[in-house]
């Protein structure tokens, strides 16, 4: 622990308290452990103000600046999408969602401070929720019943959001649709081939699949969660086998905030969709999963910081390839994805 921050991260903390930061004693806890943070990294301050009780815990979301590791990946379009959904598209949602009743709705959203998008200085301040008692899941565990069922829960309400907008302003929702960045543009098939080619040794046909999935052309999209594995997430406490029950669980999350804008799941979005739209694209989280069981399941000396890498696709390919890992568990998470593909002709 220390008290100095980087000039640009004390700026932007100095402007969360108005420009008062020297009535407060700083702390810099340590930063994200390596493999936590694949495209940012993380400083967690607290300031203590001098003459009272008053505790401000901040998490700063920082992008990675490397020049190989930004050419190579959307960092910049993936921290604007995330900066944009702070200080724009929630605003919205919040300011949607005021016709509600106090129990219904979606907030479990962390307080966004403040942001910066200068280029290669993106930032973003966050209230840090470890000390509200929020913890990371295990990113080594399997979720069981209880969390899939309210990681669904949640996402049914936050998709509601995006609906309820449609349906009372459309042209609004296009709008703020519109602005977000399609961050999988930068490798498409035909036209990066020889990139793609070198990622494209596990699986026949991933890439295209991979890409095919990731675009959405039915008539139900909606705003979401980008990056929706366990590191972004994170629980405060007080399968694979039962999938019409989960996607049940997701719809009806969604139909119970639908009803409270006056609007009906069946002409919004049927459960029968729902289903269709699962069986065609599920093969993007199919792909996600084999390639972010691998990382869950490496050994902690072997797991990959992508800071480390400065000039090359090869380097880093090579390094996930040979990352030592539980091969045990990995083969047993990875076989039940694959006969739950094949048990429902998902394949």
């Amino acid at each position: 622990m220390s008290n100095i921050l980087p000039p640009t991260v004390y700026d932007l903390i100095n402007k969360v308290v108005n420009r008062d930061i020297k009535n407060f004693l700083i702390s810099v806890h340590g930063p994200n452990k390596k493999g936590e943070g694949f495209m940012g990294q993380m400083c967690f301050v607290t300031l203590q103000e001098k003459n009272s009780e008053k505790i401000l815990n901040f998490v700063v979301k920082q992008a990675i600046d490397n020049d190989f590791l930004r050419a190579a990946y959307p960092i910049r379009d993936i921290f604007m999408n995330e900066i944009y959904f702070y200080t724009k598209i929630w605003p919205c949602m919040q300011e949607l969602q005021k016709v509600l009743p106090p129990t219904s709705g979606f907030n479990k959203i962390a307080k966004c401070f403040t942001t910066t998008s200068d280029n290669r200085l993106e930032k973003i301040v966050l209230e840090n929720i470890k000390f509200l008692n929020f913890e990371l899941f295990d990113k080594r565990a399997t979720f069981d019943k209880e969390h899939v069922e309210f990681i669904l829960k949640e996402y049914g309400k936050f998709h509601a959001l995006s609906f309820a907008c449609r349906a009372s302003n459309p042209e609004e929702y296009f709008k703020l649709a519109k602005e977000l960045k399609d961050i999988h543009l930068h490798l498409q098939p035909g036209k990066d081939d020889e990139i793609m080619q070198k990622y494209n040794r596990c699986i026949e046909d991933g890439i295209e699949n991979f890409f095919y999935n990731n675009r959405y052309e039915g008539d139900y999209s909606v705003i979401l969660h980008g990056d929706c594995w366990s590191n972004n997430m994170m629980f405060k406490y007080d399968i694979l086998d039962e999938l019409d029950y989960y996607l049940k669980v997701y719809h009806i999350s969604l139909e119970e905030i639908l009803k409270d804008f006056g609007l009906n799941s069946d002409d919004i979005y049927p459960f029968r969709v729902l289903k269709d739209d699962w069986k065609q694209y599920c093969h993007l989280g199919f792909i996600m999963g084999l390639f972010v069981w691998k990382i869950k399941t490496t050994y902690d000396e072997d797991v990959i910081d992508f800071s480390d890498f400065k000039e090359n696709f090869e380097d880093l390919n090579e390094k996930y390839m040979s990352a030592k890992y539980d091969e045990v568990a990995f083969k047993k998470r990875t076989r039940e994805l694959i006969l739950h593909m094949c048990e429902n002709n998902f394949l």
